[in-house]
């Protein structure tokens, strides 16, 4: 039985891809079932204390996988979460932009335009220094 959770699945133990798996439905359940039990609208507050718990949360994980897979797949990780994290708030500030414009079609698209700009400028940077081991050189 031991043997089926070190057994390797896609380079990477069962053990982790259950624990991972675990961590979402746990955190699933959590949201939908205990924080989110009635149909109401969020505030600016609670939804700020959430963001930031479900930010943290995501950050441990990055540590973990950084301990246990090593500092290259960590780095992986916070890489793409960190992207993800920016296109995500280029989205908000897309809706917000193009609920507030008279052009609906045109300035959002200027918008998301500028912002992707911004982004690529930005990873391309990010990809500069990690290949080059500025970021966090390796042991």
């Amino acid at each position: 039985m031991f043997e089926f959770f070190t057994s390797m699945f896609l380079g990477t133990p069962v053990w982790f891809w259950l624990a991972f798996i675990g961590l979402v439905v746990a955190l699933t359940a959590f949201d939908l079932g205990l924080l989110h039990k009635e149909d109401r609208e969020m505030g600016i507050a609670e939804s700020l204390k959430l963001s930031a718990f479900y930010i943290t949360i995501a950050l441990a994980f990055g540590v973990w996988v950084w301990i246990e897979k090593g500092a290259d797949l960590g780095m992986k990780y916070y890489t793409g979460f960190f992207i993800e994290k920016a296109l995500s708030i280029d989205n908000i500030f897309v809706i917000s932009q193009a609920r507030r414009s008279r052009l609906r079609i045109a300035m959002p698209t200027c918008f998301r335009a500028s912002m992707c700009c911004i982004s690529s400028r930005t990873i391309s940077m990010a990809m500069r220094l990690y290949q080059r081991d500025v970021a966090l050189p390796s042991s």
